[in-house]
């Protein structure tokens, strides 16, 4: 777990250095090929709060979910999921694959939580790229974030998304509480 953790952390550095098209593809291929590394993660390790962050891989997918100051996700239980939390108090509209799709983004505020049916999900154990490991579903949207374990307060993500174009989105979740 140490060394996927040196990995990880070489990865962070390497994506906040990628500006160009290459790199960017290059950099994508790396990412696949740790994500395929990593350990399955049962869906009970991965309740509670999780910050998170992304890489930027050359896909329109690249900065969506920064744009609206994605804070993380929120595991309540295996069947109880805010997928999609955000530090701001306003509503959302995101253009994404040429497309507007309205997210009603959940609202994350000191005292008050406002939840939004879009961003409800559950956690299922899903086969992706050669091992079951926990999968995120959303209720309302046609994606599905699959799971692996860098270490115990770790998580690499890749979200899936149905369409007509195949777009990853490589992100990593963080454990805060």
């Amino acid at each position: 777990m140490r060394q996927n953790l040196e990995i990880f952390n070489q990865l962070i550095a390497k994506g906040k250095q990628t500006k160009n098209t290459a790199q960017k593809i290059l950099l994508k291929d790396e990412l696949f090929t740790f994500y395929d590394s990593l350990p399955e993660i049962l869906p009970n390790e991965m309740l509670g709060h999780w910050k998170g962050g992304s890489w930027k891989v050359g896909t329109p997918l690249d900065g969506l979910l920064e744009l609206g100051q994605w804070y993380g996700k929120i595991f309540h239980t295996i069947n109880h999921v805010d997928a999609v939390v955000h530090k701001f108090r306003f509503f959302s509209v995101v253009g994404f694959l040429g497309t507007l799709l309205y997210f009603p983004w959940k609202i994350w505020t000191e005292q008050q939580k406002y939840r939004m049916p879009a961003t409800k999900a559950c956690l299922r154990e899903i086969h992706y790229r050669g091992k079951t490991s926990s999968s995120m579903v959303y209720y309302y949207l046609p994606i599905i974030d699959h799971f692996r374990k860098i270490d115990q307060n770790t998580i690499m993500g890749i979200m899936d998304m149905k369409g007509k174009a195949k777009y990853e989105f490589f992100f990593y979740l963080q454990k805060i509480k």
